[in-house]
């Protein structure tokens, strides 16, 4: 079951992000109220590289691993991974 945080909680954690670190409590909030969470089992996909996006990812608990095909980047191999309160945008 996916972890809910309480809004207080949510709106701390966005306004820790680099993006959102300039907005205020109020327009925090109004981010918070328009997200969709959602839960992916271990090992799911959550984008591909120079896919469409139009969409945001923060990890409230748990880790993502971040893959990239490209070759000058480990060998298309693991990039790195994301844990709670790090972020991505995916733009289309």
């Amino acid at each position: 079951m996916a972890m809910r945080l309480p809004k207080q909680d949510e709106v701390e954690l966005l306004g820790r992000l680099p993006l959102f670190e300039a907005c205020s409590k109020r327009d925090l909030g109004q981010i918070a109220s328009i997200k969709v969470e959602s839960e992916r089992p271990t090992g799911a996909l959550l984008t591909r590289e120079g896919q469409d996006g139009g969409i945001m990812f923060v990890i409230v608990e748990g880790t993502a691993e971040v893959v990239s095909a490209d070759p000058d980047a480990a060998g298309g191999r693991s990039s790195g991974a994301w844990d709670r309160g790090t972020w991505s945008v995916s733009c289309p």
